[in-house]
């Protein structure tokens, strides 16, 4: 996500408007500044000088280069300035290029991007990074990629691509590409509002073992909400599973998740499923996060090995291992089959109880209270 700043300062960096005039002097400058801007002069200095060819419209500068524009400063082995004839057939800047060992660092912002190879197009406002270990680092966040980040600025979003991973702390983002998306702040600075993540789409805390499989993500970073979408959508926290057809959403500040369609819990030989589960996150004495509570909405199914219990509600207690049933509740077992508005199960024994209420009546106003309807099977003899 935070590929978007580097390239961001590297298209500032390079953005010196139409109408430069450059040189005819071709003789090596070394260790002056070449100013090709009045308004906004791009200040370049390297050990081995710089050399400008008219005739090939570049100018190049080797060895240490350092090219200072304002706040941003780069860093690389060697910097190409590419000319051509523009308005009034002036030259005209039109693409920057940095070569080896690529370092560019904001100074006010703190922000420092690792490339080995950088270009920046003038007339699409395009910026791209390649080559090995793309790194960027900004305050405590970090973003890396195998193939390239880009940075579009009439967009105002950047890519990080190829197995690209954002981390902060102990949290990770994962994607075959991750998209930034960028809008005017505070003080009228660029800010990072929103970050998109598409195919293989992994979240993780390292701290709490959370995991989160999806194909798509969306993370917003003003209310922290993450909605997770696509194929096989599935949560792994600690020993428990959940999954869900339509979407995974999270809400960092409420500590509350839900999934959305056909969705399910697993533990071990345990199941809950709904059509749509609201999972409840606590926290440990260490910080560490854990699912506290999960309720369970319409065509509700609880299954154990011994039974199979519906009905219209449901609420389970993780700690305790606990479920409670609401709502033409019917739990169904080899010996028989129970009929009810309330339940309760002990998942990890398999024993249930029917109730025709619940023993706390401000659990759920919605609860109907009826009669329980047992039906015994007898036990069928063996065929002699």
């Amino acid at each position: 996500m935070k590929s978007s700043y580097l390239l961001y300062a590297l298209s500032v960096l390079f953005l010196l408007g139409e109408g430069e005039s450059l040189s005819s002097n071709s003789a090596h400058q070394s260790g002056n500044p070449l100013d090709i801007s009045r308004d906004l002069p791009l200040e370049i200095n390297s050990e081995n000088g710089i050399v400008c060819e008219k005739e090939k419209n570049i100018c190049i500068a080797s060895v240490n280069v350092i090219a200072s524009h304002g706040d941003y400063v780069l860093n690389c082995d060697t910097l190409i300035a590419y000319f051509r004839e523009g308005k009034d057939k002036k030259t005209e800047l039109w693409q920057v290029e940095a070569q080896g060992n690529v370092i560019l660092h904001s100074i006010k912002d703190h922000r420092v991007a690792y490339a080995q190879h950088g270009f920046y197009t003038l007339d699409d406002e395009h910026a791209i990074l390649t080559g090995d270990n793309l790194k960027l680092e900004v305050d405590d966040l970090t973003v890396t990629a195998t193939d390239a980040l880009e940075y579009f600025k009439s967009k105002n979003i950047a890519l990080a691509k190829g197995d690209a991973v954002a981390v902060k702390k102990d949290q990770m983002i994962k994607g075959e590409t991750l998209i930034s998306y960028f809008r005017e702040g505070k003080d009228k600075k660029t800010e990072l509002w929103q970050l998109e993540a598409l195919e293989n789409v992994t979240i993780q805390s390292t701290t709490d073992h959370h995991v989160a499989y999806a194909q798509h993500g969306l993370y917003t970073l003003d209310d922290e909400h993450a909605v997770l979408t696509g194929d096989n959508l599935k949560l792994e926290v600690d020993d428990l599973t959940v999954t869900a057809r339509d979407s995974l959403e999270y809400f960092k500040n409420k500590n509350i998740a839900f999934a959305k369609g056909n969705a399910a819990a697993t533990k071990e030989n345990r199941l809950i499923k709904g059509e749509m589960l609201k999972v409840y996150f606590g926290e440990n004495n260490e910080g560490k996060q854990y699912i506290k509570k999960i309720e369970a909405f319409e065509n509700v199914l609880i299954s154990t090995e011994t039974e199979i219990a519906t009905g219209d509600y449901g609420r389970y207690l993780k700690d305790e291992d606990f479920a409670i049933l609401e709502g033409n509740v019917k739990i169904s077992r080899e010996d028989g089959q129970m009929d009810g508005q309330y339940a309760e199960v002990k998942l990890d024994t398999g024993v249930s109880k029917m109730l025709h209420h619940s023993s706390n009546a401000s659990e759920n106003p919605k609860k109907k209270d009826g009669r329980v309807h047992v039906l015994l099977l007898p036990k069928q003899k063996k065929a002699p």
